[in-house]
């Protein structure tokens, strides 16, 4: 029974630690955080990123539009990745990975224009989605309308 109760305070509490633990998504990384500190600093607005008092991931918004741009990821408190934004779609294109001696050991560039982005593009633009939205509820509206007379004077004609 001792045993069982044990168990069971263990298992309590493994569960309490993964439930405090949060998952910030970057790229095709995640990074597990359990607290998060925020400044301004003059490269930009900074979010450092904690797992057990341990910095293990760090955001820039170099450009103050609101989202991250450049992204830092630690390990034993060594850089040993850093990310990119270069087009502008808040998305890290520019990889590089560092050993623990500070030399590169993978550099990474996406292709400057990609689909996704241009997708993104237009669907950030609210005015020409509400407009492409309008022309075709209006061509639907007059082509309904088209068929409805249509159909309307030859029941008359019978």
């Amino acid at each position: 029974m001792k045993k069982l109760i044990l168990i069971t305070i263990i298992m309590n509490l493994l569960l309490m630690q993964m439930i405090s633990a949060d998952t910030l998504k970057v790229g095709d990384l995640k990074v597990e955080y359990d607290n998060v500190l925020e400044e301004d600093t003059e490269w930009g607005y900074m979010k450092s990123y904690y797992l057990d008092d341990e910095l293990v991931f760090t955001t820039f918004d170099d450009n103050d539009d609101g989202k991250p741009d450049s992204w830092f990821g630690y390990k034993d408190n060594v850089n040993t990745i850093a990310m990119k934004d270069t087009t502008g779609n808040n998305k890290p294109d520019y990889l590089v990975e560092f050993d623990s001696d500070g030399e590169i050991t993978k550099e990474t560039k996406k292709e400057q224009i990609n689909l996704g982005m241009l997708i993104d593009k237009i669907i950030g633009n609210k005015v020409l989605v509400g407009s492409l939205i309008l022309i075709v509820l209006l061509f639907l509206f007059f082509k309904r309308k088209k068929k409805h007379k249509k159909h309307k004077e030859e029941k008359h004609k019978k």
